[in-house]
């Protein structure tokens, strides 16, 4: 249910920023690397735009961008002890939230916001999630330090009562 949920949510999120008649315009596709777009027949071209779906338990988050250059990911996780004791795998020394949260929603979060990089790197958990640095500056606001050859991302973290977090990052690329 979680899955159609997210490709729901992707088409209302194109319906209303691509100004689409109907909310069910469009699909995913999978470009030959296996990363999502959302492609719609637009002013009689066909169009296709970074998207990035997620679900979890009960949850279900899409993300869109409207440049087609900019690769963006989107991830939502149920809150779990299980992160704490799998932290060593995807934490580095630097990750830092920039808000104070308890340790099930810190790793929580952080993880969260990998996953959604990773997936706007088009490379899923192929990435060595412990070379990923998480900066918060701020109310849920971050930026990412990849690993050599990645290039800068930033994004937004937000909790989802009563259990679950939400992660949304997108390239920073200005070209």
């Amino acid at each position: 249910m979680e899955w159609v949920a997210a490709r729901r949510a992707l088409k209302y999120l194109a319906w209303k920023m691509l100004n689409l008649d109907h909310a069910e315009e469009g699909q995913v596709v999978k470009d030959h690397f296996g990363v999502p777009r959302f492609s719609v027949a637009r002013h009689g071209k066909q169009e296709s735009f970074p998207c990035s779906l997620s679900h979890s338990e009960g949850m279900a988050a899409a993300a869109l961008c409207l440049r087609r250059d900019v690769p963006v990911g989107v991830d939502v996780q149920r809150v779990t002890p299980k992160l704490v004791s799998l932290r060593q795998v995807f934490l580095s020394a630097g990750d830092r939230l920039g808000v104070p949260l308890d340790d099930m929603w810190c790793w929580t979060a952080l993880w969260a916001c990998k996953e959604a990089v990773a997936k706007a790197l088009g490379q899923g958990l192929a990435v060595d999630l412990t070379k990923l640095g998480i900066h918060g500056t701020g109310s849920g606001r971050f930026v990412v330090r990849g690993a050599a050859g990645h290039e800068e991302m930033e994004g937004y973290f937000f909790m989802i009562p009563p259990a679950w977090v939400c992660s949304v990052v997108w390239s920073r690329r200005t070209t």
